[in-house]
C-alpha cells in the first residue's frame, strides 16, 4: 500500500488542517456504512495525497487499495462523492462485506500569486481582495511599508511557489520588473500545478519567450495554457485599467472551470 508517511499516525484533524494550510491536494475519506462485517466501523477515517495514505486506515486490504485508486479522479474533479465497494470472496480482507465511503477533497482557498508588486501588481491585488482572493505577492524588492498581503521577499526567481504548494485551482499573474525576471518565473510555473497562468506584456514578448522555451523543450500544448498578453481587450491603459481586465478573465476562467 503506497503511503507518504510511515511511523505512528498522527492525529487526523491535525493532518487535515495542516494539509488545508499548505494547500496541498487531499482527498478525506470516511466510512458512513458497512453491511456485513468489517475490520473498521463507520466514522473511520483516512487521509490520501497525491503520493497514497498520509494518516489514518479504512481497514486495509483491496478495499483500502481501491479507495486510494479513486483519490487521484476526486482530486482532479474537486468534488465530494459517495463510493460503494463490494468485498469478493477470493480477495485479501479478512472480513467481508458491503461498504459505503464519504469522499471529500479539501477545497483550497481562492488563491492569487503575483509575481511582482508594481503598479500593476499593486492595483491587482487590490481589486482581487475584493473578489475573494487570497493574494500573495512575490518580488524580490522589500515589501512596501503600508502593505496588507501576504509579501513574500525573493533571492532568486528560480523556483518561488514551491514552499506554497500551488494548487489545481491556484492562479498565478506574472508582472515583474523584468523580462529575465518573467521568464525565469514562467519557467517556474510551467513546473507547477496552477489552473491560470497569466503573463503580463505584448504580443512580441510573448513570441520571444515562446520562442525560448521551445527549443529548451516545452511542449507546446503546455503553452497554449499560458494567457498572454494576460487580461480581456477592453481597451485598457491604466494599471486600474489592466486590474480589471485581468481580474475579468480570472473570473471568466475561474466560472467556466467549475461549470457543471
Amino acid at each position: 500500500m503506497p503511503t507518504e508517511q510511515t511511523g505512528h499516525a498522527m492525529d487526523i484533524y491535525q493532518q487535515i488542517a495542516e494539509r488545508q494550510r499548505q494547500g496541498k491536494p487531499t482527498v478525506v475519506m470516511t466510512l458512513v456504512k458497512v453491511q456485513g462485517t468489517a475490520p473498521r466501523r463507520p466514522g473511520a477515517k483516512m487521509v490520501i495525497g497525491r503520493k497514497g495514505i498520509v494518516v489514518g486506515t479504512l481497514g486495509g486490504g483491496a478495499f483500502e487499495e481501491q479507495m486510494v485508486a479513486r483519490a487521484a479522479e476526486i482530486m482532479a474533479k474537486g468534488r465530494a462523492t459517495l463510493l460503494e465497494y463490494e468485498d469478493q470472496p477470493d480477495n485479501d480482507l479478512a472480513c467481508g462485506g458491503r461498504y459505503t465511503v464519504f469522499a471529500e477533497p479539501l477545497t483550497c482557498p481562492k488563491r492569487l500569486f503575483l509575481l511582482g508588486s508594481g503598479h500593476v501588481g499593486s492595483a491587482l491585488a487590490r481589486l482581487a481582495e475584493t473578489c475573494g482572493y487570497q493574494v500573495l505577492i512575490f518580488d524580490d524588492r522589500p515589501a512596501p511599508d503600508n502593505t496588507t498581503f501576504q509579501y513574500v521577499q525573493l533571492n532568486d526567481y528560480e523556483d518561488p511557489f514551491t514552499a506554497f504548494a500551488p494548487c489545481p485551482g491556484d492562479a498565478l499573474v506574472i508582472a515583474g520588473r523584468s523580462h529575465e525576471i518573467d521568464l525565469q518565473s514562467l519557467r517556474a510555473a510551467l513546473r507547477a500545478s496552477f489552473s491560470f497562468i497569466g503573463l503580463l506584456g505584448s504580443t512580441r514578448k510573448r513570441d520571444q519567450f515562446f520562442a525560448i522555451l521551445t527549443d529548451e523543450g516545452v511542449p507546446a500544448d503546455l503553452l497554449k495554457q499560458v494567457h498572454t498578453p494576460v487580461g480581456l481587450d477592453i481597451g485598457a491603459r491604466t494599471p486600474e485599467e489592466i486590474a480589471v481586465a485581468i481580474m475579468a478573465q480570472l473570473i471568466a476562467h475561474h466560472r467556466q472551470a467549475h461549470a457543471s
